[in-house]
């Protein structure tokens, strides 16, 4: 199987890549991970003032519908491409910007939202037309949301003068859809360097998603992406491309390279209801998920 990491030269235009980002750089995931706060070279002062208790963002992931692209006031998404955004307990965001995997900080109160510089993986994307514009476009517009709102199945998230930027909406399993794929799998345990399974803590965000042979998440620090085969229950994951960032917590980077090294090792996998068990040629349980994660 083959794993890459991504070189200063792979992800130079980058723009900021980390669960937690300071100003200096890449931001941990503390044992208390409460929710970042966001600081004045993140994004402009802004004061947090609740407005209510809006509905939950968490948990959901939200398909863009339209953009602000700054020709028009709001571009469609271009015909087959796809952007994703997933908001995650301890302020994680991460989703897909349409060619590359991405993730940033984000804060809330009421009806506010901050959401910081987006980082993200950096490959080239030449189809459809326009996805890379796109892809541009809309990590740009991440940083300018100020508040967000939820009608039924549409969010909103506007700019400081009101002005929505995205519209996005709640995505689906298409109906017919079996097995492993489109769900949001969160991990809960995992097989350490020891051989020992452990769980993971509440606060720490690991996911994996399938999606016709592609393999992406979040990987407690890093988000990553790669290839995956699957037949009858035998699974083969290659080409692994994993954002390199240090987030300067041991517990956390030491979990992200068991986790990594236990996708490697998967050949197989067993799914029942909404629990999913990865295992290597031996039978060793290597990683352990499910789709009911909790969310305060």
């Amino acid at each position: 199987m083959i794993s890459k990491r991504m070189g200063p030269a792979f992800i130079f235009t980058c723009m900021v890549l980390a669960a937690f980002i300071t100003g200096a750089g890449c931001i941990s995931q503390p044992t208390d991970q409460g929710n970042p706060s966001l600081t004045a070279t993140e994004s402009p002062t802004l004061t947090m003032q609740a407005t209510g208790a809006p509905v939950t963002l968490k948990g959901i992931t939200w398909e863009l519908v339209s953009y602000d692209s700054g020709r028009i006031a709001q571009e469609s998404v271009t015909l087959g491409s796809t952007v994703t955004a997933r908001f995650e307990p301890g302020g994680i965001l991460y989703g897909s910007s349409g060619c590359n995997q991405y993730f940033a900080s984000y804060e809330t109160k009421g009806s506010n939202l901050l959401i910081s510089a987006p980082q993200h993986t950096r490959l080239r994307c030449q189809s459809p037309p326009g996805v890379e514009s796109q892809e541009k476009a809309y990590l740009i517009d991440l940083e300018k949301v100020r508040t967000f709102s939820i009608d039924g199945d549409i969010l909103r998230l506007s700019d400081e003068t009101g002005r929505v930027v995205l519209l996005f909406r709640r995505g689906e399993i298409p109906p017919g859809i079996p097995g492993i794929s489109w769900k949001t799998w969160h991990l809960s345990s995992y097989r350490d360097n020891s051989g020992i399974v452990v769980g993971i803590p509440d606060t720490m965000v690991m996911t994996t998603r399938f999606l016709d042979g592609t393999i992406s998440g979040f990987s407690g620090c890093n988000c990553y992406l790669g290839q995956y085969q699957e037949d009858g229950g035998a699974m083969a994951i290659k080409d692994l491309v994993v954002t390199d960032m240090n987030c300067r917590n041991d517990t956390v980077m030491g979990a992200e390279r068991a986790f990594l090294n236990n996708l490697k090792g998967t050949t197989a996998y067993i799914q029942s209801d909404d629990r999913l068990l990865l295992v290597n040629d031996r039978g060793d349980s290597l990683l352990t998920y499910d789709t009911k994660a909790v969310f305060p």
